[in-house]
């Protein structure tokens, strides 16, 4: 009886691995730059008014980064990309002042429409928050 349930449970850890490496490679295929251009694009814009950014992948983290004029200064989003949600992570240092907001965001589709959607929320709820200067 012993030797079943251990069999069992070594089948469900097999199948758990099996099905996140799964995800992996399906996360993979698409490049996160080219499935959600809309939503770095307006990100980039809505965050820091058109100034250059540039979006660089870090593991299974993508990071947009401002290319700021002091070296002092630095501000980013952080992505963090599932099958079905998009957890994204606003940080910025101005002066020493360190600022931050996260929200999580369910997707359903990557829609240009919903990326777009997205991007135009949590750029405003930065705003809201008193998170950004113009």
């Amino acid at each position: 009886m012993v030797y079943i349930v251990m069999i069992v449970i070594g089948f469900g850890i097999a199948y758990l691995f099996s099905k996140q490496k799964g995800e992996s490679v399906k996360l993979n295929q698409e490049a996160f730059g080219e499935k959600f251009k809309v939503l770095v694009d307006e990100l980039g814009n809505n965050l820091w008014g058109g100034e250059k950014f540039i979006l660089m992948k870090k593991s299974d983290r993508q990071y947009f980064i401002q290319k700021n004029k002091l070296p002092q200064n630095e501000s980013h989003v952080s992505v963090f990309y599932r099958p079905n949600t998009l957890d994204l992570d606003f940080y910025e240092k101005v002066a020493g002042v360190i600022v931050k907001h996260s929200k999580t965001y369910r997707i359903s589709d990557s829609s240009l429409n919903n990326q777009t959607k997205i991007a135009n929320d949590f750029a405003s709820e930065v705003r809201l928050l008193g998170k950004m200067e113009y």
